[in-house]
C-alpha cells in the first residue's frame, strides 16, 4: 500500500509547485490553457478531491503534463538553434530501476558540466529533458577524460584530497590496531572459560538475537519482560533484562542458557500444515538425539494434553453484567433481519 501510495504521488499526482514550466502560460500549449484555471487542477474542485488529495496545487492529468514538459523541451531546443546553438539532450537524473534509458540521451555519468560555452573543444549546449529542471539550458562537456572537467569531477581541492589521504591512513592504523588487540586477547583467553567470558559471551549472543527470539526466551523461562515507555508505545528491553538474569546465574545455568539461545529459533512453528512437522534434521531434533530424548513420548504426551484441554466444556457466556442472555423470542431479543 506504501509503495501505491507513493507511486501515485509520483506518477499520477503531479505537483504544480515543482513544475519545470509557467503554470499560467496559456501559450505553452494552447489547447490545454493555463493550469491556474484547469479543472483537472485539484484547487479548482476542493469537494471533488477532498479524500484523495489535501494540497490545492496538484495536477491530475499526468498525460497533459508531459505534454507541457515536452513542449517547454522543445521551445528551448529552438531557441537554442535560433541562437546557432547544436544542442544535445540530457537528463539530471541518473536511470533508476524499471527505467529504459532514452536513446540519444546522455545522463549523468555521460557528462560533465561546464560553467560557460567554450570552457574545452568538446563543451557543447545542451537542453535537460525531463525531471525537475526539464526545460533548463545548460552547457556540457561530453569527455569523460576531459583534462579540464574529469579532474573537477569529485570537486575536491588539493587540501581536501591531502586530508582524505590522512583519513584513509588513519583508517588503516584502525584497522591493524583492532586486529592487533584481538590477536592479544586471543592469546589471554583461559582453556577452560572463567565466569567472565561466561557472561561476556552470552550477553553479546543474546544481544545479537532477532527480538522475535529474545522474545521466545523470556516465554520459555517464565521470565517477566516489564515493558518501558517509548514514543511508539511499551516495549520491552530485552538486553537488558537478560543482563539483570545473567548476573543471578551459575556458571552452569549460563551454559545452559546458551544452548537455549542456539536454539530459540527453533521454537518457531509456521501456521501451514506442511511446514510444522518439526524436520528431523532441525537443530532441536538433532540436539534432542544427541542428548537421548524419546521424541516419540513427549509428542504423544503433549498431544493427549492437548486433546484433554479441547474435551473440557467452555463455560457458559454470560451477557453484560453477568445475567445470561435472553433466549430467541423472548421480550427484547434481536430479529434475525
Amino acid at each position: 500500500m506504501r509503495e501505491l501510495r507513493d507511486w501515485i504521488q509520483r506518477e499520477i499526482h503531479l505537483s504544480l509547485a515543482n513544475a519545470p514550466f509557467d503554470v499560467s502560460d496559456a501559450n505553452l500549449v494552447p489547447a490545454a490553457g493555463p493550469c491556474s484555471t484547469c479543472p483537472k487542477r485539484s484547487g479548482s474542485n476542493p469537494l471533488l478531491f477532498a479524500d484523495a488529495i489535501k494540497r490545492a496545487d496538484v495536477c491530475t492529468d499526468r498525460e497533459c503534463f508531459g505534454h507541457k514538459v515536452g513542449a517547454l523541451v522543445e521551445l528551448r531546443i529552438k531557441q537554442s538553434e535560433e541562437a546557432g546553438e547544436k544542442p544535445i539532450k540530457v537528463s539530471d537524473a541518473f536511470p533508476y530501476y524499471g527505467h529504459q534509458a532514452q536513446p540519444g540521451v546522455l545522463y549523468p555519468s555521460d557528462y560533465h558540466e561546464a560553467q560557460v560555452a567554450g570552457e574545452c573543444p568538446t563543451t557543447t549546449a545542451a537542453v535537460v529533458i525531463e525531471g525537475k529542471q526539464a526545460g533548463r539550458k545548460l552547457y556540457v562537456c561530453t569527455n569523460r577524460k576531459c583534462p579540464t572537467h574529469a579532474a573537477h569531477a569529485l570537486g575536491l581541492s588539493p587540501e581536501e584530497k591531502a586530508e582524505r589521504k590522512k583519513q584513509a591512513q588513519e583508517v588503516r592504523v584502525q584497522q591493524e590496531y583492532r586486529k592487533r588487540l584481538l590477536e592479544e586477547v586471543w592469546k589471554r583467553v583461559p582453556g577452560e572459560l572463567s565466569r567472565h567470558e561466561l557472561d561476556f559471551i552470552a550477553q553479546r549472543y543474546f544481544n545479537h538475537l532477532g527480538h522475535d527470539s529474545q522474545h521466545r526466551i523470556f516465554k520459555f523461562l517464565a521470565w517477566e519482560a516489564t515493558k518501558a515507555k517509548g514514543s511508539y508505545g511499551g516495549y520491552a528491553d530485552y538486553p537488558k533484562l537478560a543482563g539483570a538474569k545473567l548476573e543471578a546465574m551459575t556458571a552452569a545455568e549460563i551454559g545452559k542458557f546458551l544452548v537455549v539461545c542456539a536454539l530459540a529459533s527453533e521454537l518457531y512453528c509456521p501456521t501451514y500444515l506442511s511446514g510444522a512437522t518439526l524436520a528431523k534434521d532441525s537443530k532441536l531434533a538433532q540436539e534432542a538425539a544427541h542428548y537421548k530424548v524419546n521424541t516419540a513420548r513427549v509428542l504423544d504426551e503433549v498431544r493427549e494434553k492437548r486433546l484433554v484441554k479441547s474435551s473440557k466444556p467452555k463455560p457458559e457466556s454470560k451477557g453484560r453484567a453477568g445475567r445470561k442472555p435472553r433466549p430467541n423470542g423472548s421480550g427484547g431479543a434481536r430479529s434475525k433481519a
